[in-house]
């Protein structure tokens, strides 16, 4: 039922119709099986079924959906190995790792210029120029990060919680580094 979970309004009307239907479908069994076309039994167990099943459905159709993300995912893969770190180019001037797990952040990109960090899944030109502008400008910058600076980028520098995580950014770096 995906897109009637977007406008509740209208869910109302599709739960409502098939329990009304139900119904007349009950009236017609009770009226054909001897008790006859307007007799209370007729009416009332109908009715009753549509009043019952379009409760049940409007109740099924209309309650709203966690949003998107809210639930908690724990990977237990372990990790690949890393490879060994090739030589490194002359780095602009940084900020090193606080211990308060703030990671690496340069003042601007290394010589070789940025790396294009939307092609990490879940970055967008948006989200690249809020890192870039945060200081995070390499693949590397994001493959080395521990498990506390992904929890400080998550509260400080993207407005997705748990985007960095539920995404996998650091391993999605580190294979973006090897080619």
């Amino acid at each position: 039922m995906g897109p009637l979970r977007e406008a509740p309004e209208t869910d109302i009307v599709f739960a409502v119709l098939p329990g009304i239907a139900a119904g007349v479908v009950v009236y017609l069994v009770i009226a054909v099986m001897g008790t006859g076309f307007f007799s209370n039994a007729a009416f009332f167990g109908g009715g009753f079924a549509a009043i019952v099943l379009s409760a049940l459905l409007a109740s099924i159709f209309t309650t709203p959906l966690p949003p998107v993300g809210s639930a908690t995912v724990t990977k237990t893969a372990t990790p690949a190995p890393t490879p060994a770190p090739a030589a490194a180019p002359a780095a602009a001037p940084v900020e090193t790792a606080n211990a308060d797990g703030k990671p690496e952040l340069l003042s601007a990109p290394r010589d070789g210029g940025a790396d294009d960090l939307k092609k990490i899944s879940g970055v967008g030109p948006k989200l690249e120029e809020e890192l870039n502008a945060a200081g995070v400008y390499h693949y590397d910058q994001i493959a080395n990060w521990t498990a506390a600076e992904v929890a400080w980028a998550d509260e400080n520098l993207i407005k997705f919680k748990g985007r960095i995580s539920r995404d996998d950014w650091v391993g999605q770096a580190k294979t973006l580094m090897q080619g």
